[in-house]
Formats: structure tokens, sequence, C-alpha cells
């Protein structure tokens, strides 16, 4: 019997169970080399569409040194826990919804999530 693990035995309810699977699956997103390279923050807010998908906002700032300041803007992010085709092992796959630092505040990235959160529950 193997104990290799399944795309049904990873569970996601909050941030740090998201930041868990990403890690376990070979993930680097949430890594600390990843988040410092682009700057990046994390919302704490999931909205759950079931225990293996759902959306996250992430803050992103460009502080190249070889132009003007930039603003840190806000991106939705879509996650779930798939199977990766060419290894056939679960694989957190995280994707942009709409466009990548689409939004100028993070109270209009939570509402865009949320929006897109509401369609998917309700297709699902």
């Amino acid at each position: 019997m193997s104990n290799a693990k399944t795309v049904e035995d990873f569970k996601i309810s909050d941030m740090h169970d998201l930041k868990r699977v990403a890690a376990e699956t070979g993930n680097h997103f949430f890594s600390p080399g990843a988040m410092r390279f682009f700057n990046c923050r994390v919302s704490g807010s999931l909205w759950l569409i079931d225990d293996r998908s759902g959306f996250f906002v992430t803050s992103e700032k460009d502080d190249s040194p070889y132009q003007p300041e930039q603003p840190r803007l806000y991106t939705v992010r879509r996650y779930r826990v798939t199977t990766m085709h060419m290894r056939e092992q679960p694989w957190l796959e995280i994707e942009t919804v709409g466009e990548f630092q689409q939004w100028e505040t993070l109270a209009e990235a939570k509402r865009a999530a949320y929006s897109h959160w509401r369609n998917d529950a309700y297709i699902n």
C-alpha cells in the first residue's frame, strides 16, 4: 500500500492551510524568497468554494531602484488542489483572476474576490 498523498488528502480552511498545502505540494508561491522578490503580501481572507479551492488577494509593489516609486497594487488569485499532468501527484495551482495588480485598493480587490467567489459558488 502506497503512502503517497492524493488530492483528497489536502483540505484548506484558512490561510495557514493554504500555505502548508503549497509547501507540501512543492509550490513556491508563498516561499520567503518568492514573497521577497515580488515584494508580495497576502491578505488573510479566503473565499472558499470548497475545501480544496477558493480565492485570496495579494498585493505587490515594484521597488526597482531604476524607476520612480510605484504604488502597492492588488491582485485577485484563485487556487485549487489538482493533479499535475506529468507527475500524477497533488499540486496547488494558483492563478491570477483578471489582470495582475488590477486593483488600486485592498477593498476593491476584496470586493472583486467576493464577486468571483459568488459566481463560482453559484455555478458549483
